[in-house]
């Protein structure tokens, strides 16, 4: 808590919190429902807080296909996470919280995990190693510099390419990716394992989301 509390920049005193305050403040989330009267032996959590136990088994299904099926490793990572901290409700569950009532198995046809394509011996230094930084550029709106590598259409059209990324959609068999032009001002569409992990930020500052959208 005192290194979330750092992170956030909250200036607590060096005695705070002390142990019988954490057991307090757990026995107040007991009492509101918001925590099961039972033990938590992979950590606390606060999913039945906001929703239940249905609700939460048909998000850990959408999230669990997004990483199966369309090759996520943030959401794979996640999903491993949510799953050991879900593990004692699962087993309350019997089982049911995780079990795969829906799936989307359209199914990416290149390697999208950095940490797969080490396993296969398939790593091919692409954008898929940079989602983290692309991701947050997509959310402050930032310009940045990609190098284009590969274009079956046009061989041609590749190089360096200066755009302001929008938004990572998946489609059918790949993950795209919606961009501007920084130039024109166009809007083009590309997918991400033809761009190579050679990534530069042009702006420090970028635009709104207001704007993005």
């Amino acid at each position: 808590m005192r290194e979330v509390a750092q992170a956030l920049d909250l200036h607590w005193r060096e005695d705070y919190p002390a142990a019988p305050t954490i057991r307090k403040d757990l026995e107040t989330l007991r009492e509101y429902g918001i925590l099961d009267r039972r033990m938590y032996r992979w950590g606390y959590y606060l999913g039945k807080g906001a929703m239940n136990l249905d609700e939460l088994s048909r998000v850990l299904d959408a999230l669990d296909s997004q990483a199966k099926y369309q090759g996520d490793p943030s959401i794979r990572q996640l999903v491993e996470r949510l799953s050991k901290r879900f593990k004692g409700l699962n087993l309350i569950d019997e089982g049911r919280l995780f079990y795969p009532i829906r799936q989307q198995i359209n199914s990416s046809i290149v390697y999208t995990d950095p940490v797969e394509m080490m396993e296969h011996g398939k790593h091919r230094d692409t954008l898929f190693d940079r989602l983290e930084q692309l991701e947050a550029a997509i959310l402050a709106g930032k310009t940045i510099e990609l190098n284009k590598v590969s274009n079956p259409f046009n061989s041609d059209n590749i190089g360096r390419v200066i755009v302001i990324p929008l938004q990572l959609i998946y489609s059918d068999i790949a993950w795209y990716m919606i961009c501007e032009d920084a130039e024109n001002r166009h809007l083009f569409i590309s997918r991400l394992d033809r761009y190579s992990d050679d990534y530069r930020e042009i702006t420090d500052r970028g635009r709104s989301l207001t704007i993005q959208t």
